[in-house]
Parts: C-alpha cells; sequence; structure tokens
C-alpha cells in the first residue's frame, strides 16, 4: 500500500511478521520468573523430620528413588510467577513443579525441558537416585511445614541422594538438599547440606540444572558455572540449558558446601496478566487485561506503539491512573495495529514490570483512493486488511500468494471448480464509490486463456447473494507480462452508497486466476474504446473495428498498427487519426505481415485517452502473381480441347475443373482436356511458393527442459518445414538433434533428422533459427522431437502444464499441432515441447479464373474452322 489510508497500512500489513519475531524476545524480556531476584548465603542446613513422602527400600532402580514423581499439597497459597498454586508435584529427579500437569518420570532437565508444566524450582535437576542401609543410612523425600500463618514456610527435603543415579552399594557418596515456598512473601530458597563418600571413593562428576522456569522454556533464572569456577560461586544463567558443574573429589568445581542457600524474591508488584482487544472502531482501541493475584493499590498505566518496541521501567505511560482492568484508547489512526502493555501501579515508587505485549487493531474507515499490491502480507488463506471474503465451500479457493506476481513478492489466487465453490474477495469500503468519478484498475493472469471474473458489488460482505455484477472481464492472457493484462471497470454513479466491490469467480472458468496491483482512482477525461476487432483482411488492407468509448470523443479515434509488438506511448503519431466512425479501413500493407493495432480516443486536440491494451493482430494475405490471359477453345463433340493461359515470371499455373476445391487436372501454360460430349469449364489458378510462420510464436515461459521431447501433429495436405525456432539453454557451444518421426507405431520410427550447432545461454535465453526442410505428406501422428543434445546446449526452453493455453494450434489446410509427447514413448502431454515459430513452405495462389471449352453443336471445331478459314484464302 503506498497513499492516502496505506501510508499507515504498511506498518499494520507489516505487524504479522514483527509481531512473531517480537513475541519471542518479549517473553525473555518481560517474563516474571525471569524478574525474580537472585541472592546468595552462607548459613545453617536444618535438617527436617516431617511426613515422609516417600522411602528408599532396597537399592534397585525401582527402590530407590529413582525416576519417580509424587503429588504435594501446599498448605497455603502460595504465588509462583504471578499465579496462587496449592500443589506441587514432587520429582526424585531434584526439583518441583506447578500446574496440573507433572512432570515426566524420567525429566531430568527440569528447566530446559519442553513440558507444558507451569513452572518449576530445579535444586538438582538431573538423573539422580538415593539408596538403602548403607552404613546404617537410606534415603528419603519428606516434607514439613514450618512457622505460623501468615508466614509458614513449606520445607520439602531430599535427604541421602546420590549425586548420580546408581545402585551400586561399592560406592556411594551422599547430601542432600531443601526446597524452600515461605508463604505471604512467595520467596523461593534452595539450601544444600554437605556430601561425603560413605563407601569407596571414585570420583562422581557432571551438570546440574539449577534455578527457576516460569511456564516455558523462554522464562528462566539459572545459575551457570564450567569445571574451572567453584560451585559455590556460580553466575546468573544466560541461556536455559545452562548449568552448573560439580565433582565430588576435585575441590574445583566441588561440591555445594554445608548451609550454601541459593533465594530468589519475587516481584513486589505483580505485573497484569494477558491484555486483550475486545472491540475496535476505526479510531478507538478498548484493552482489556487480567488483574495479578494481588491488585495493586494505585491502579494501573498503559503504554502503546506502532512498532512492537518493548517499554523498559523508564518508558513514560500513554496512559496513567487507571483504576479498573480496561481502558479505551482514543485518537488511533484507522486500519492500523497497535501493540499494548499494561503494568500495575503499587506505589509511585514500586511499579510492575510492563505486561507481555497485547495487539490491538482498529477498524477500516471508508477511503477515497487506494492501491494494493499485497507484499507485505504473508502467503496463506487470508485477504489484505480491510478485505473480506465469501467462500463456498472451500476456503483454499482464494489465498494470497508467492507464485509469479505482477510486481514485488505476493499476488491474490483465485480459483473455483464449480459454482457451488463461488468465491467472492470484497474489496475495501470507497466512500465514493457512487460518485460516479472513479474506476478499478488491476492486472489478472489466468492458468489457462479461458479465465473469467465479474466485477461488481456487494451491499453484504458475508452475503454472496448480494453480489451485483458490474462487467464480466475474460483473462486470456497467461502472463502479467502480456499487453492486455491489465483491466478497468467502470463504476457509474447508480450503484447504491452502501456498495463494496467485489470479485467474483463463479465457477464459469475453472482456470485459476492471479490479481494484483489494483488502483481505486479518478477514471481519465478520456476514456479509450473497447472490443478492437479486424475483418476484411487482405493482401495490402484490413478494416479496424471498436466499440464506442463510454465519453464518446469529440475528435473522434486514434488508430495505430504497426509490424512490431511494441506498445504505442502517448507521443507515438497515430498510423490514422480523427475517425468519426466505428471502423476504419488501414492504408496500404503489406502482403503476408503480422499487423498489431491499437485504438485511442481523441477527446481534444491535447486530451487523448490510454492506447487500447487489448493484444490485436492479424496476417495480411498473400499477394498471388496475376493471371494476364486465357484462352478458351471450341471443339467438336468428342474432341479435346488446349486451353491456354499466362501469369507472371516466377508463377506456377494449375488447372482445376472446380472454381473451388476441385481436382487438379494439369499444370502449366495449356490444357489439353479430354474428350468433351459436352461444353465444359476448367478453371486455372496462378501460385508462388511463400514461408509463412505458424504454432506457438514465442516463448512464454523461462522453463528449461532436457529431456527428450516434442510435438504430436497431423498433416491435411502436402507441405515443407522450412525451420523451427527455439530457445537453447546452456553455458555455450553444443549441438541438438531434431527428428521427424512416425509417432503412429511403437516405438515410434524416424523419418528424417538433423544435427544443429546451438549455442546454450542462461536467461534471458535467445531465439534461434533451426533450418530444417522436412518434407510432409497428409498423415497423422508425426512428432517433431529433440532427440538428443550435447555440448553447452543443456536444454530448450518449454511451456510447461497448460499455463500456455491448450491443442489443437492449427494452420488451416495444412497441419495441426495435436498434443505434446514427453519422456517415454508415445505419451501424450498437455506441456508445449521446444519448437516455435514454425516455418512452413506453401503456396500463395491467386483466384481461379473460368476458361471455357465449348463443344459446338454443328461440328466445326476450332481446328476445323482455322482449315476452312485457310482454303476460302
Amino acid at each position: 500500500m503506498k497513499n492516502f489510508y496505506n501510508l499507515f497500512g504498511n506498518r499494520q500489513k507489516g505487524y504479522y511478521t514483527l509481531l512473531l519475531l517480537f513475541l519471542v524476545f518479549l517473553q525473555k524480556v518481560t517474563a516474571q520468573v525471569n524478574s525474580y531476584t537472585f541472592s546468595q548465603n552462607n548459613g545453617t542446613y536444618t535438617e527436617i523430620t516431617g511426613t515422609t513422602l516417600a522411602p528408599a527400600t532396597g537399592n534397585t532402580s525401582a527402590t530407590n528413588l529413582n525416576s519417580a514423581v509424587y503429588p504435594l499439597t501446599i498448605p497455603f497459597n502460595f504465588i509462583f510467577n504471578g499465579i496462587i498454586y496449592t500443589n506441587a508435584n514432587v520429582s526424585t529427579n531434584g526439583f518441583i513443579t506447578f500446574g496440573s500437569t507433572a512432570p515426566a518420570t524420567t525429566n531430568t532437565t527440569p528447566i530446559s525441558n519442553t513440558a507444558t508444566y507451569e513452572g518449576a524450582v530445579s535444586a538438582f535437576g538431573r538423573d539422580i537416585s538415593s539408596y538403602f542401609d548403607v552404613s546404617g543410612s537410606s534415603g528419603l523425600i519428606s516434607y514439613e511445614t514450618i512457622g505460623t500463618a501468615p508466614n509458614r514456610e513449606l520445607v520439602i527435603q531430599w535427604k541421602n541422594f546420590r549425586p548420580n543415579s546408581s545402585t551400586a552399594v561399592t560406592n556411594v557418596y551422599s547430601f542432600s538438599f531443601q526446597v524452600r515456598l515461605k508463604e505471604t512473601s512467595n520467596v523461593v530458597s534452595v539450601i544444600y547440606n554437605s556430601g561425603s563418600f560413605l563407601v569407596g571413593s571414585t570420583a562422581i562428576s557432571g551438570t546440574v540444572q539449577i534455578g527457576l522456569r516460569g511456564a516455558n522454556t523462554s522464562d528462566f533464572n539459572n545459575r551457570l558455572n564450567d569445571t574451572t569456577i567453584l560451585f559455590d560461586t556460580s553466575t546468573q544463567g544466560t541461556a536455559v540449558a545452562n548449568t552448573q558443574s560439580f565433582n565430588t573429589s576435585a575441590s574445583t568445581p566441588g561440591m555445594p558446601s554445608a548451609g550454601l542457600s541459593y533465594v530468589w524474591i519475587p516481584p513486589s508488584c505483580l505485573r497484569p496478566g494477558s491484555v486483550s482487544n475486545p472491540a475496535s472502531t476505526a479510531n478507538t482501541a478498548d484493552i482489556q487485561w487480567v488483574a495479578p493475584v494481588v491488585a495493586p493499590s494505585n491502579g494501573y498505566e498503559l503504554y502503546y506503539n506502532m512498532t512492537g518496541t518493548v517499554p523498559t521501567a523508564s518508558t513514560a505511560a500513554s496512559i496513567s491512573n487507571i483504576t479498573s482492568t480496561s481502558v479505551t484508547i482514543p485518537s488511533l489512526n484507522a486500519s492500523s495495529a497497535y501493540f499494548v502493555w499494561v503494568r500495575s501501579v503499587c506505589s509511585a515508587s514500586d511499579k510492575s514490570e510492563w505486561s507481555t505485549a497485547g495487539t490491538a487493531k482498529t477498524i477500516c474507515a471508508p477511503i477515497t483512493d487506494w492501491h494494493e499490491n499485497f507484499d507485505t502480507y504473508p502467503t496463506g488463506n487470508i485477504v489484505p486488511d480491510c478485505w473480506a471474503r465469501i467462500v463456498g465451500s472451500s476456503n483454499t479457493a482464494q489465498t494470497i500468494s508467492s507464485t509469479t506476481p505482477a510486481s514485488g513478492t505476493r499476488n491474490l489466487y483465485q480459483i473455483t471448480s464449480s459454482a457451488a465453490n463461488t468465491t467472492i474477495a470484497v474489496l475495501p469500503e470507497f466512500s465514493n464509490v457512487n460518485a460516479g468519478t472513479h474506476w478499478l484498475r488491476f492486472k489478472a493472469r489466468a492458468t489457462t486463456t479461458s479465465g473469467s471474473l465479474d466485477i461488481g458489488y456487494v451491499t453484504s460482505a458475508t452475503d454472496a447473494s448480494t453480489f451485483v455484477n458490474i462487467q464480466t472481464v475474460n483473462i486470456t492472457s497467461t502472463s502479467y507480462l502480456a499487453q492486455d493484462a491489465e483491466y478497468k471497470v467502470i463504476v457509474s454513479n447508480s450503484v447504491p452508497a452502501n456498495a463494496r466491490l467485489a470479485i467474483r469467480n463463479g465457477g464459469v472458468s475453472t482456470a485459476g486466476h492471479f490479481l494484483d496491483d489494483f488502483y481505486w482512482e479518478a477514471k481519465p477525461s478520456c476514456i479509450g474504446p473497447s472490443g478492437i476487432s479486424v475483418s476484411n483482411v487482405g493482401p495490402s488492407s484490413a478494416v479496424i473495428g471498436w466499440a464506442a468509448s463510454v465519453t464518446p470523443p469529440a475528435a473522434g479515434y486514434d488508430i495505430y498498427y504497426s509490424t512490431s509488438d511494441v506498445m504505442p506511448t502517448a507521443s507515438t503519431p497515430p498510423s490514422l487519426t480523427g475517425i468519426s466512425t466505428l471502423s476504419t479501413p488501414t492504408g496500404a500493407l503489406l502482403p503476408l505481415t503480422k499487423y498489431y493495432v491499437w485504438v485511442r480516443s481523441r477527446c481534444s486536440a491535447t486530451d487523448f485517452s490510454a492506447w487500447s491494451t487489448q493484444i490485436v493482430f492479424f496476417r495480411t494475405l498473400c499477394q498471388p502473381a496475376a493471371i494476364l490471359s486465357t484462352t478458351a477453345a471450341t471443339v467438336c463433340s468428342n474432341n479435346s480441347a488446349v486451353l491456354t493461359a499466362s501469369t507472371e515470371s516466377g508463377a506456377t499455373l494449375t488447372w482445376y475443373d472446380a472454381m473451388n476445391g476441385g481436382n487438379v487436372v494439369g499444370t502449366g501454360t495449356s490444357y489439353t482436356t479430354p474428350q468433351l460430349s459436352t461444353s465444359t469449364a476448367f478453371y486455372v489458378g496462378s501460385s508462388t511458393p511463400i514461408v509463412v510462420g505458424a504454432a506457438l510464436p514465442d516463448a512464454i515461459s523461462n522453463d528449461g527442459y532436457t529431456l527428450e521431447a516434442g510435438l504430436f501433429f497431423d498433416a491435411v495436405s502436402s507441405f515443407t518445414i522450412a525451420g523451427v525456432y527455439v530457445y537453447p539453454t546452456g553455458t555455450g557451444a553444443g549441438t541438438v538433434t531434431i527428428a521427424l518421426q512416425n509417432g503412429g507405431v511403437s516405438p515410434a520410427t524416424t523419418i528424417q533428422s538433423i544435427t544443429v550447432n546451438l549455442t546454450g545461454t542462461a536467461s534471458p535465453y535467445v531465439k534461434t533459427y533451426v533450418p530444417l526442410n522436412f518434407a510432409i505428406t497428409p498423415g497423422t501422428n508425426y512428432k517433431l522431437m529433440m532427440l538428443t543434445k550435447s555440448g553447452g546446449v543443456t536444454g530448450l526452453i518449454r511451456e510447461s502444464g497448460a499455463s500456455w493455453g491448450a491443442y489443437p494450434l492449427t494452420m488451416p489446410g495444412k497441419f495441426s499441432i495435436t498434443n505434446g509427447n514427453c519422456c517415454s514413448g508415445n505419451t501424450t502431454s498437455t506441456s508445449y515441447y521446444y519448437f516455435y515459430d514454425w516455418q512452413v513452405t506453401t503456396t500463395c495462389e491467386s483466384p481461379r479464373t473460368e476458361v471455357m471449352a465449348t463443344v459446338d453443336g454443328g461440328c466445326l471445331s476450332t481446328s476445323e474452322t482455322n482449315a476452312e478459314n485457310k482454303l476460302k484464302v
């Protein structure tokens, strides 16, 4: 989007990508576990004797507190990460978790594990176990609540545990640790007791996860030391998988010392929960959020922006003194996306962190001018902001696609298999839709040449039955590069004021339709004609016609025709100017030449419409040699007549038994008839050889292909393929073998072949002429094939699938290309392979002239009459 409301629309569309990147970062920055304050001290480890959760009863993996999880009731409301919990899960692997989802018994990485529990406190998180009756001691997990409300403390204790998982009783290192949860202050602490070898002395070392995890792995507060740093001098972790190294024998890193305490203190002012946007207008957004479990005494503050830049503690609030959990943001831009944060205010000096970002979007206001190119939207089953869509049985019938857009990186795609799957894309609301001053301009292409779309309006963006068609456009181009790939639809002042323009794919065409570069803009004062056509084509002239412009031009119409397909510009001098009718003959043209035609309106001497974009071309007929004279003959019954004719030098005379069609009965300047009993007309025509272009004239795609492939064709009459054009791909000089084959047998047999030198290139590929001189007689299932290639030629350009158009491609009276052939035997294909702009040698013949052989009932033949005249002399 470029202008008008789209000055801020770009930021709205970019928000999709920005939000995904931003939220990952945001959770790390503002998650509450991450904001807990850490401290460390060396105090006294006080063992508890409370209630046993589970004792070790043996030294097998099933009995030594190995890989087990036990539920535990918290005797008071404990707030962790802003949520009240009254239950926990205790793992033998040295940690506890919060929430209804218990950890797996085999979970040995409680902080970096992606399990869906809502939080974790890890004192010694790794694969560990206890032991039974070694040197008179055994392991157990127990808990006890100490103190009195509201200052109680829940202590969970792992007593007599190994720092590894083992069932051996010949090497046992034993130590103990606790997790402590405090009522009211919600402080979390971990306390260690020193350890020692009970049996043996073989060192045990490794790494362990210690710290807090929130609801997911982006929210953590953990500790870190490597093997060169003492366990007791760890630092703040920087990644969720950071660990502390330990060693039971080496002093560095060593094991935790007796009384080592890690303490995590939560923020005193809790941030609000999720932020949402239940409703918006064009210029306001209603915002609401979830209050923290301890409501702030001084309300809330709100901050918003359009960039996603995360506020810091010093960022000034956009709205302050909010006393409830909702507020309306005023004075916003229409059709825009915003990021919104809220924080609690517990006092003037004590404010929570900003919440996780919420998003808000204002609705679209009616606009007057507009451009859409789809480039900043993701691909998928969506429409742009401010659009709507009405789909039938499949919501995949309309998407935003990255397939070959007209500009940029995206375009709109519609495909409908039937009327039941009708798809309507509804455009934004235009405040001047019925002003009669604007038109809708856009580019379109189809996957085949039979595309069809209805351009109209709906009065309800959710009801397909309200669609009213303004104009059906036939999409005949498979490329946006074609001159006729741009369409213009004039919207009159008779449409309702509440109309929204819409594009309907109603299943008339099952082609895929791509659309791009939409404009709602003021229509020009001078609008061009439509429906350009050509008729009465002869060797040196044609008649060009058109449908009148909706704004009939006061100074008539201009016509430009050329042998080049380069579209004229505003400064191009017209071939004919000021034509007041809706058709006109051309000036003198060259015979057997392809011409392109454009027409424009001339509203005044200085005000012209754009030239027509409809691609219109024609080929003039050949200019036959003239028959200069003919001589008839009179004969007696049952005699032959000699008929004669003359023509221009280099031409050939052919005699026929009918004015059209019929049989060839002779050639040359004279023809001797069979014996005649009645007067009979014969006909003579004069012909010269010509070369005519046929088949697909130029490559449409850049799709190089390397396999043996070609085209099937049927021949109606004899002709010669003088040559074809190809587009070689590759890196330099090489050869290609081209063959004429009989595809009516399997395997196909080669009739003629030729190996030619070509030069392969990278894009842009070069259209290259290949002389063939393959003589063709009437027949079916001929194949023109590329058999091999070598050297720097790696392949030839082809048209894949049906995107180029459809078979057959016919040269009337000569041949019809019926299918592609590729890859295996005589297999047919809808693709068009390799051979463009066939140069076909045929003849240009004049209209036939009647020459009469008269049978004289008086029996004076021409010879007898001549003899009688001599006798008279």
